[in-house]
C-alpha cells in the first residue's frame, strides 16, 4: 500500500518540476493500493484553486473523481490533537504531521511525495 501525500498529487496534474517523475511513478503504482486521506484531498483542493494554479472547478472536480476511482479515501481526523503536539515538536507541517502520524497508525510504510520532510522518519520510505 501506498500513502498518496499532497506534493505527489499535485505534481501529477499540474505541470511542475515534478510532473514528468510523477506521471512515470504513477504507471508503477497505479495497480497497487493507493490510500489518500480527506486532509490530503482537502489539501489538494485548495491549492489547485489557489493563486498559484487556479484551476477551474470543472476540472478541479474530474481531478477529484479520478482520484476517487483510484484511490481508499481515509479519515485522519482523529490524529489532530496528537499532530498539534507532534508538529510543534519536529520540522514538518501540521499536515505533513497528521499524514506520518496516520500513516503510522495504519501501517503504512510508503509514501509518494516530494516532501523531504518525510526522510527524517526511518520508518517511512519516501518514493518519487
Amino acid at each position: 500500500m501506498i500513502f498518496l501525500d499532497t506534493s505527489y498529487v499535485i505534481s501529477y496534474f499540474m505541470e511542475d518540476k515534478h510532473h514528468e517523475k510523477a506521471f512515470k511513478l504513477w504507471q508503477k503504482i497505479k495497480k497497487k493500493d493507493l490510500i489518500i486521506s480527506k486532509s490530503v484531498m482537502g489539501e489538494v483542493l485548495t491549492v489547485l484553486k489557489g493563486r498559484k494554479y487556479k484551476v477551474s472547478n470543472d476540472k478541479v472536480k474530474e481531478i477529484h473523481e479520478k482520484i476517487m476511482d483510484n484511490c481508499l479515501l481515509i479519515d485522519d481526523y482523529m490524529y489532530h490533537e496528537e499532530a498539534v503536539v507532534e508538529c510543534l515538536e519536529n520540522d514538518l507541517s501540521y499536515f505533513d504531521t497528521i499524514y506520518y502520524i496516520l500513516m503510522i497508525n495504519k501501517g503504512l510504510t510508503n509514501v509518494a511525495s516530494y516532501d523531504k520532510g518525510f526522510d527524517q522518519y526511518p520508518e517511512i520510505r519516501r518514493i518519487g
